[in-house]
């Protein structure tokens, strides 16, 4: 791209430039951090790759700088000057490229996290101790009926339907007080209420896991709405109550029996 060819020739330029101070001067920390400072910039702008080309370019002038003056006046004072140089040239290289290397790895962990939590058919809350949605995957503000990014920085209680709102809050000041043991609902699916942006009542399962951060607990809540398979469960249990009126007040009896030599029943009318 223009902008790391721009890089590229501000930095060959100043090693240029370095260079040719340091041939009429001796040695010294003025030139060592230049040279420190190049490769810096130089992992800052570029690829790691082409910032370890410019730490070779950096060390080749350091190193032609020395013999120069090493021919000119053979002080072994400032042999070990420019050795010096090189070495911390090449530590602060190698911490560059490691913490470059860290925070690519970094990169490619969150990535992945994100196409994990936005992709995921579930909703997904995480929400800090002090009972405070962080963020929320697209199906739950799906689920919930708010608009993307919306429900970051909301009280959980929120979600809640207002009858359990001041238990759920005493809940989470006595877990924020250390005086709550929340043991029992980590990693238990449970069958409770949701409250949608229209103030609508629905039924969901939720199912808690905690994680330890730097900065405390996160929690991260996965949510189901059950409301298709609550009606599913309804439809079934009404279907089988008329079928058991029915039967019970047929004038004859009904039975259901097995094609074997038995006839073996496995249902009989009342």
């Amino acid at each position: 791209s223009l902008r790391q060819r721009l890089t590229w020739l501000v930095l060959i330029l100043a090693i240029a430039a370095i260079t040719a101070i340091d041939v009429s001067q001796p040695p010294g920390i003025v030139i060592a951090a230049a040279y420190v400072a190049i490769v810096v910039l130089a992992f800052l702008y570029l690829a790691p790759k082409h910032a370890l080309v410019i730490t070779v370019i950096c060390s080749a002038a350091s190193f032609v700088d020395g013999y120069v003056e090493r021919t000119r006046e053979n002080s072994q004072e400032e042999a070990v000057e420019r050795v010096m140089e090189l070495g911390s040239l090449w530590l602060i290289a190698f911490l560059m490229y490691r913490r470059q290397r860290l925070n690519a790895d970094l990169e490619h962990s969150q990535a992945k996290y994100q196409a994990i939590f936005d992709g995921a058919a579930d909703g997904i809350l995480m929400v800090d101790s002090a009972g405070t949605i962080s963020s929320a995957n697209p199906a739950a503000t799906r689920m919930l009926g708010y608009a993307p990014r919306e429900l970051d920085g909301a009280p959980l209680s929120k979600l809640i339907p207002p009858e359990f709102r001041d238990s759920h809050k005493h809940s989470v000041d006595e877990y924020v007080a250390g005086r709550l043991d929340i043991a029992h609902i980590i990693g238990v699916t449970r069958d409770v209420e949701a409250v949608r942006r229209d103030g609508t009542i629905f039924p969901i399962e939720i199912n808690v896991s905690v994680a330890q951060c730097s900065y405390g607990r996160m929690f991260s809540a996965v949510i189901r709405d059950t409301t298709a398979r609550r009606q599913s469960e309804s439809t079934i249990r009404e279907n089988q109550r008329t079928l058991s009126t029915l039967m019970s007040n047929l004038p004859g009896m009904a039975y259901r029996c097995l094609y074997d030599d038995s006839w073996t029943m496995t249902f009989v009318s009342q």
